[in-house]
């Protein structure tokens, strides 16, 4: 069976609620920690860091410039 793989951040292109069950969505953070395995229903880890990347450029907008730093644990 063929697979099709898109890289998107427009929910014009992948709608959460219209993701099937046969269907993966896999989340690349931009902080560039290790590829995730993401369900798409409320309250499943990292659906709503999945959500928030699809969101309009307005509302992405709203967190430009804000850095978030982790420091090294002692």
């Amino acid at each position: 069976m063929p697979r099709l793989f898109l890289i998107t951040r427009s929910s014009v292109i992948l709608d959460l609620a219209a993701v099937r069950d046969d269907e993966a969505i896999v989340f690349c953070p931009a902080n560039h920690s290790s590829p995730t395995l993401v369900a798409s229903y409320l309250g499943a880890l990292g659906c709503e860091a999945v959500a928030i990347c699809l969101a309009t450029p307005e509302v992405r907008e709203r967190s430009v410039g804000i850095v978030v730093i982790r420091q090294a644990v002692t």
